[in-house]
């Protein structure tokens, strides 16, 4: 037996390993595991030989046969802890598996990770602060920021520099650290939460040492016992998280993942409704609204009588008062604004224009009656509907298609978000729907990866069942029948159907499809329009955001142009003022009757 099978403990007479990038790079500077491998394993192997090594992927060397007493895995990917429970990986349990990579680089990787490269900007921001003139808060009134952990990036810095305008604008901010998210740990390596907090903490003792910000810890909050309506609420946004981490509809109840984010969601679910009882605050921010606790928090607030606002990206940057801000709720305020004549032309010919460029008027009288489902991205957040009448993603696509055509001779088409082939995902929701329609005449099922013009398909749809997807606008906007199963952004705007149960979803389904001719009257169809234009403008530049890219433009700017970015004010009149963004995007433009030139506000 070699010297590194000794090292590392391998008690089989060969060993394989997986993964042959610096990971491996790593553990073989230190314990020279390249001699004595067989050969290395690769997700998607680029070649077929590296270091000498032949290079297999899992499907061939699991099809080998190998016998599990023979072969250890020695595992040399960093994600291995976000791979191993998907199919694909699990058959390499089989073996014995030692986490090398994990176990033996905790130091190194945490000293890499993306908070830390950054850290001392925001120590140097944090800095500048101390020559900042501080506005006098109202000590009633406060306000409070969760700060949470975002697998080692740096976008709880935006949220801590966020907490920091607010309170130099005279708002009582608070912070409330989730020192109990579990997310680094799980996707990256052990220990990594315990070292994002420790930074966390030196950062807001700092921040508090110059601004006055307090900070509490979720750890230090009792837990206090979620009700019912508490429970039903968290269920369904724990069901959307396990597709967001999965990137699957399809879940695996074995998952230890899965299990283990279950386990924490309620018990953090708890501490949070334990810190709110003791805490009062009349406003709460949350970043995003619908991931890991920033989505507890976001519902047990409301729950609570809070004003929630939220912010993320949506084209470009948006944020919200009504909800998670992916969701668009702010749309409905505009109904009760009074818009000049000027200002609907503007929209309306903004959307025709819309119109001209996709819609070709394609209409074939000869193509039989067809339903459209058109899917969102599943695992995208803007796919997240609230009170939707079917528990799951899966379950809505079979009953449906299931009802459809059992009762009607009409074609179902399925058309898969041409995006999902930019990820790689979506696979399962094909497979499912294959295994289970692909013999029946009426059914089809176009992939993303066709090149199907989508619009085409609208054109000659009869009725048209999206999720959430904008695709239900853009096809009122045509005149077709559209028929929605939750609270997306429009369900209530008066040119769609909204279904309140799967009974009344179906109803609505065989209605539409009996009609001889679309009803849809002409006020709806400039509903639609205005709508389509409203979602389309609903955005702003992301100068003040929050990925990498736009970190390391902001933090190197000085305090007076950061807080004059248009996205930066238009966030914090929202807070302090619950002003939207369209209503501020109305007030920029030079007047109401001079609406002639188009713009957006992604310039």
């Amino acid at each position: 037996m070699s010297s590194s099978s000794k090292k590392l403990n391998i008690n089989t007479p060969k060993y394989v390993i997986f993964g042959s990038g610096v990971g491996f790079e790593f553990i073989n500077d230190r314990f020279n595991i390249l001699d004595g491998a067989d050969f290395f394993i690769e997700s998607t192997p680029s070649t077929r030989e590296k270091y000498g090594k032949r290079v297999l992927s899992v499907d061939e060397f699991t099809n080998m046969n190998y016998s599990a007493e023979d072969y250890t895995i020695l595992i040399c990917n960093r994600f291995w802890k976000r791979i191993k429970d998907e199919d694909e990986y699990k058959k390499l349990g089989n073996y014995t598996v030692i986490d090398v990579l994990n176990t033996m680089m905790s130091d190194v990787l945490n000293e890499n990770i993306e908070m830390k490269q950054y850290y001392p900007q925001m120590i140097k921001f944090i800095g500048v602060y101390r020559d900042i003139e501080i506005n006098p808060c109202d000590e009633k009134e406060k306000l409070l920021i969760m700060i949470q952990e975002w697998v080692g990036m740096v976008i709880p810095f935006q949220q801590i520099a966020l907490g920091m305008m607010l309170r130099a604008k005279g708002v009582n901010v608070e912070f409330l650290l989730n020192d109990q998210s579990y997310f680094g740990d799980a996707f990256l390596h052990d220990g990594v939460n315990e070292y994002q907090n420790k930074l966390f903490i030196e950062l807001l003792e700092k921040v508090k040492d110059v601004s006055g910000i307090p900070f509490y810890k979720l750890s230090e909050s009792n837990q206090i016992e979620l009700d019912k309506q508490e429970l039903q609420i968290l269920q369904r946004k724990l069901y959307y998280n396990k597709v967001w981490l999965t990137r699957s509809i399809v879940l695996n109840d074995n998952s230890e993942l899965l299990r283990q984010v279950e386990y924490k969601w309620y018990k953090n679910a708890r501490a949070i409704k334990g810190f709110l009882s003791t805490h009062d605050y009349h406003k709460v921010v949350t970043f995003t609204g619908i991931h890991f606790e920033f989505s507890i928090l976001n519902e047990l607030a409301k729950l609570f009588g809070k004003q929630v606002y939220t912010y993320e990206y949506v084209r470009g940057y948006t944020f919200s008062k009504s909800g998670p801000a992916v969701l668009q709720k702010d749309i409905r305020f505009m109904e009760d604004k009074e818009l000049s004549h000027s200002q609907l032309s503007y929209f309306y010919e903004f959307a025709d224009t819309h119109m001209k460029n996709n819609f070709k008027g394609k209409t074939n009288k000869s193509i039989q009656k067809s339903v459209l489902i058109p899917l969102n991205i599943f695992w995208d957040s803007a796919a997240f509907g609230d009170h939707d009448v079917f528990g799951y993603f899966d379950e809505w696509l079979v009953k449906t298609i299931e009802y459809i055509l059992a009762n009607h001779s009409v074609k179902v088409i399925v058309r898969q978000h041409p995006h999902e082939r930019r990820f790689g995902t979506g696979k399962e929701v094909e497979s499912l729907l294959r295994s289970k329609f692909d013999g029946h005449p009426l059914f089809e099922f176009i992939p993303a990866s066709s090149d199907v013009d989508s619009y085409e398909l609208i054109e000659n749809a009869s009725v048209i069942l999206p999720n959430t997807s904008t695709v239900g606008v853009e096809a009122a906007l045509i005149g077709k029948n559209v028929i929605v199963k939750n609270d997306v952004y429009y369900a209530n705007a008066g040119f769609v159907k909204k279904a309140e149960s799967e009974k009344e979803y179906f109803q609505y389904i065989s209605e539409a499809l009996q009609e001889q001719e679309i009803k849809l009257t002409d006020d709806k169809i400039l509903k639609a329009k205005l709508y389509f234009a409203l979602i389309m403008h609903n955005s702003v530049d992301n100068s003040f955001g929050h990925v990498t890219s736009d970190f390391m433009m902001w933090i190197e700017e000085s305090w007076d142009t950061l807080m004059n970015h248009r996205s930066t004010k238009w966030l914090l009149d929202m807070i302090i003022n619950n002003k939207t963004l369209l209503e501020n995007y109305m007030d920029e433009r030079p007047s109401y009757e001079n609406w002639d030139t188009p713009q957006t506000l992604l310039l």
